[in-house]
């Protein structure tokens, strides 16, 4: 039996899920040869329709050259998920982008209720909690590492059938959207994630609004002005929250990623192409996308990052595409998870703008 190109992608994306769940979950560890096995099994997958996307000589060169660079970082920093959603973008360009989705959307919530269900049956060992406790409340985490983690799920579950189901009605989607939200809250206490779901609210509300194409250029505006005063905030920390106190406030309210991400600033240098934080620092944390990639993966990742959401144009007709880039623009501020492909679905939005016959409206 012969297989085809398409088919052999799609089993890529399953084993991108599969390798995704293993940072998530406390039930699925996989040694680092096995790791490293599924990465070559994702990249071989991969490359069979990479190499039938029919891509003109300036564009390979172009995505070979980005292939080099994301490379070597990742493999400097011993984290290959920018490197995996790299490839799983360039890879994907004759391919429905809702179908990509679709199946992440699947998968995702396969191993969400397997997790609850282990969980919640006592199948999984006794010595893997479900719950932690702060702030004396309880926040669950049915068998992941961390209850920002169980949010950050079920937000993007809710999101990816938010946007396969984008004609349905206005009420059917905000029910959907707050119930969702409700239910994460109860569970996680998440701060964070809220936020997320208070802008994917708006983004529906908004979605036959006129004045949208205004509202995307503010937001556009106003989310560069953000992130450059978090990074000048989280830079400045020891001196700003001498003389303002709101910033303690901020960095509180980010439970002290102000804090602990200035530490890494002070301990070391701004690289082009990034460094091995592991290797340099026992005991760090870094949440925050852009000060990953300003201090893990250099200065030339963090500004293309920064060109690929300032160049995602403004148009009617991708409003929501653009609404939940900026939903992950918003999210990196303080959790860099959004770089994960097989969570962060709307990084694919970027292959519909990246190249001229892209396809994002092919006909299932």
């Amino acid at each position: 039996m012969k297989l085809s190109n398409k088919f052999l992608y799609y089993i890529g994306l399953i084993l991108v899920c599969i390798y995704s769940w293993d940072f998530f979950s406390n039930i699925i560890e996989f040694s680092y040869n096995l790791n490293r096995f599924i990465i070559f099994l994702i990249t071989l997958c991969y490359s069979f329709n990479f190499f039938n996307c029919k891509y003109t000589k300036k564009e390979m060169l172009i995505l070979f050259m980005l292939l080099i660079l994301v490379y070597y970082s990742a493999i400097k920093n011993n984290e290959l998920k920018i490197y995996l959603t790299y490839i799983t973008i360039i890879s994907s360009k004759n391919i429905s982008t809702r179908k990509i989705i679709k199946k992440f959307l699947i998968i995702n919530f396969i191993m969400l209720a397997v997790h609850i269900l282990l969980t919640i049956t006592g199948i999984t060992p006794e010595k893997l909690s479900y719950f932690t406790y702060i702030d004396k409340r309880a926040r669950y985490t049915f068998n992941l590492r961390h209850p920002n983690y169980l949010a950050a799920i079920l937000f993007w579950i809710t999101s990816a059938y938010i946007y396969l189901n984008y004609k349905k009605g206005i009420f059917n989607k905000l029910l959907t959207i707050n119930i969702s939200m409700i239910l994460m809250y109860l569970l996680t206490f998440s701060r964070t994630t809220l936020v997320l779901y208070i802008l994917l609210n708006f983004a529906v509300i908004f979605q036959k609004n006129r004045k949208k194409i205004s509202l995307m250029r503010t937001s556009k505006i106003l989310i560069i002005i953000i992130i450059l005063f978090s990074l000048y905030t989280t830079w400045n920390y020891q001196t700003l929250i001498l003389n303002h106190k709101f910033i303690s406030k901020i960095n509180i309210l980010l439970s002290e990623r102000l804090y602990l991400s200035n530490r890494i600033f002070h301990y070391l240098d701004l690289t082009l192409l990034g460094q091995n934080v592991y290797a340099l620092i026992d005991n760090f944390t870094i949440d925050s996308l852009y000060i990953s990639f300003l201090i893990q993966y250099g200065l030339i990742h963090f500004f293309i990052l920064i060109l690929i959401f300032i160049k995602f144009p403004i148009k009617e007709e991708n409003f929501m595409e653009y609404m939940f880039i900026l939903i992950i623009m918003v999210a990196g501020i303080s959790e860099k998870y959004v770089i994960n492909i097989a969570l962060c679905f709307p990084l694919l939005f970027i292959k519909d703008n990246m190249f001229k016959k892209s396809i994002n409206n092919i006909k299932e």
